[in-house]
């Protein structure tokens, strides 16, 4: 990805970045938002457009970016909540939704031994979704038979142009 791209093709510099980005489908719409851990100077400057999810310690150690708060907040709630802030893989894979897979990236090429890790943390998430089921009114809740207490899900928020193509792919 060259630094400073116009959108047409061309760069106002020479320098480029590489990112290795995986994608997993997700089995039902949950939104458009992305999580990450929040760095120390975000932490001590804050930011003002990071949205709360109403749980202290994931408030605390995550950074939401939304258009529709509600909708990251009510997805967020509950088990996956719980999953990231237990989960040391959380930390270096940063999160984005997009209504119907779930994406993340990391800085420079990546060998084949670090493709699966970022994978099954993917994967990890997308059955934390998958343990819900549509209830009606294109709302998600818990589904039947499944030991996990989970919110029931908004509707999906509106897509952006940070979309992927295909199931996990590298």
């Amino acid at each position: 990805m060259p630094h400073g791209d116009m959108g047409d093709g061309s760069s106002d510099d020479s320098s480029s970045s590489t990112y290795a980005v995986w994608a997993v489908q997700l089995p039902y719409p949950v939104g458009t938002f992305m999580v990450q851990r929040t760095g120390m100077l975000r932490r001590a400057f804050g930011a003002g457009d990071d949205a709360s999810i109403g749980h202290p310690a994931f408030d605390e150690r995550f950074t939401v970016r939304t258009l529709q708060p509600s909708v990251a907040a009510t997805a967020l709630n509950g088990p996956l909540a719980e999953f990231l802030l237990n989960d040391p893989r959380a930390a270096k894979y940063p999160l984005r939704f997009t209504d119907t897979e779930v994406i993340s990236w990391d800085k420079d090429e990546q060998s084949p031994q670090e493709i699966e890790p970022a994978l099954e943390f993917l994967s990890d998430v997308a059955d934390l979704v998958a343990a819900q089921q549509p209830v009606g009114g294109g709302q998600l809740g818990q589904r039947v038979g499944v030991g996990v207490a989970g919110p029931a899900w908004g509707p999906p928020g509106t897509s952006d142009a940070a979309t992927s193509g295909g199931n996990a792919s590298a």
